[in-house]
């Protein structure tokens, strides 16, 4: 059993709030399934779950800033993100935990639209791991644009970076090509291959060309195929052999009526033909699109037949998040329980954190956990409204105030003058109809203020800070 539940099968791309909460999957490793295949299942099986966030009264929202995987009383690995201003996310999905973003094809599939987000949106992030003694093992770092699209990332050990992605994108501001570097057994980073990614008129990705920038060209291709309701039927990997493009690797998946993934398999060449090597299964309770249980096979060479290998039962709360879930092991009889995990969630319907408590027999199980995972957060205020005007034609004084803050604006329509405090609670609210007006602060408790001044008529918006003596 593989300790780690969010570093191996959990440690997925990032998804958007907009994205349900996906199940809780195995703390056992479904190798030879890579990371990559579960990230781009998690995408699919996420879209078809549709919308299911928490709702926030305040401008304040949370951010992950760290997360620790604790067993047998022993811290085990703990991560930290660093954030600049207002970037970050209040993740309200237990796959959005780790980032682990990156814009190759396995971010691209549910419909071909394109994933490559990276909604964490941290600066950096420091990992360390109980494997070297705690020692400092990944720094990962990001740069964007001014649409706050990750424009690179690099990942470094604790001496040099190792390796790099630049991403471009195109005029509608989907991904058009990436270049990978990396350090090739030394120590700087060399452009190693450029991807150029191609769409249908449907905005579906169908080719993704690579070229060797330090070799012969052209020298991987990857072809994607849809059924008729967009969703994706396979995509193959060809490598260029002696002037001809051969497939080595491929993707299948296989739809119910409803639009939902029920399998998913992986093969590869052998000796020219395709052969399978792992497939997993997914099923539904009802109408529903919330995957109730999820089973992984792996396909056995010899007697061509598929062993099974691990399941999950996932029991959902009111909330339609995942509360309980239930680890089982084939044992080449049946399923053996291997255990029970308990999620719980905060009041903003992000996760705490996790326990997993070992299965005993008869249907008991351990009444202490084994282990837990939590997760960190700290509250701050999005409120980095974007105008360019605003400090021309916003000014706030004194600052620092005491009783009465002075509101200078260049019009003088109706507006709206809110204040935030520090932790995102809204502690009042005026109208404002002329260009210049007092407002009394004088109830206000001593500390760090945001003013946002809302234009009736344009609807634009401004923002201050100011300080309460």
């Amino acid at each position: 059993m593989n300790r780690k539940l969010l570093l191996t099968l959990l440690a997925f791309t990032a998804m958007s709030q907009a994205y349900a909460q996906f199940p809780v999957l195995a703390k056992y490793s479904s190798a030879p399934e890579s990371k990559h295949d579960r990230q781009h299942l998690t995408i699919i099986l996420s879209a078809q779950a549709g919308t299911n966030t928490a709702a926030k009264t305040t401008t304040q929202k949370k951010r992950l800033i760290a997360y620790s995987y604790v067993a047998a009383g022993t811290l085990q690995d703990s991560t930290h993100y660093y954030y600049s201003g207002s970037r970050g996310s209040s993740h309200p999905h237990l796959t959005s935990y780790h980032d682990q973003y990156s814009p190759t094809d396995y971010n691209y599939i549910y419909g071909g639209h394109t994933y490559n987000q990276q909604l964490i949106k941290y600066d950096s992030s420091l990992r360390w791991s109980e494997d070297i003694n705690m020692a400092l093992v990944n720094k990962r770092t990001y740069t964007y644009d001014i649409q706050d699209r990750p424009t690179s990332l690099k990942d470094s050990n604790t001496m040099w970076y190792y390796s790099k992605t630049d991403m471009s994108y195109d005029a509608s501001g989907t991904l058009s090509s990436y270049i990978t570097y990396d350090t090739m057994g030394g120590t700087q980073l060399i452009p190693k291959m450029q991807f150029y990614i191609h769409y249908d008129a449907q905005g579906r990705r169908m080719l993704d060309s690579g070229v060797s920038l330090t070799g012969p060209l052209p020298q991987v291709k990857v072809v994607y195929t849809y059924d008729n309701n967009g969703n994706m039927l396979s995509r193959v990997y060809n490598n260029l052999t002696l002037g001809n493009w051969t497939p080595y690797f491929r993707y299948d998946y296989l739809y119910d009526n409803s639009k939902r993934l029920v399998r998913f398999t992986s093969g590869y060449d052998f000796m020219g033909s395709f052969v399978y090597s792992m497939k997993d299964s997914f099923e539904y309770t009802g109408t529903g699109t919330q995957v109730t249980t999820f089973s992984n096979f792996f396909w056995n060479f010899n007697d061509s037949e598929w062993v099974p290998d691990t399941r999950e039962i996932d029991v959902y709360n009111a909330q339609g998040f995942v509360d309980t879930y239930y680890l089982h092991k084939w044992n080449g009889i049946f399923y053996d329980t291997m255990e029970r995990d308990v999620v719980v969630y905060d009041a903003d319907g992000l996760v705490q954190y996790t326990e997993g408590y070992a299965y005993n027999g008869g249907g008991v199980y351990n009444s202490a956990p084994y282990d837990k995972q939590t997760m960190y957060y700290e509250t701050y205020i999005d409120l980095d409204v974007p105008d360019l005007h605003a400090q021309t034609e916003l000014s706030v004084y004194p600052n620092p105030a005491t009783s009465e803050l002075t509101i200078r604006r260049a019009g003088d329509g109706a507006a709206t003058a809110t204040i935030y405090a520090g932790d995102g609670r809204m502690v009042q609210r005026s109208s404002l109809k002329r260009s210049v007006e007092m407002l009394g602060i004088s109830s206000l408790p001593a500390g760090n203020y945001f003013l946002i001044v809302k234009d009736q008529k344009t609807q634009t918006r401004y923002r201050k800070q100011f300080i309460k003596l």
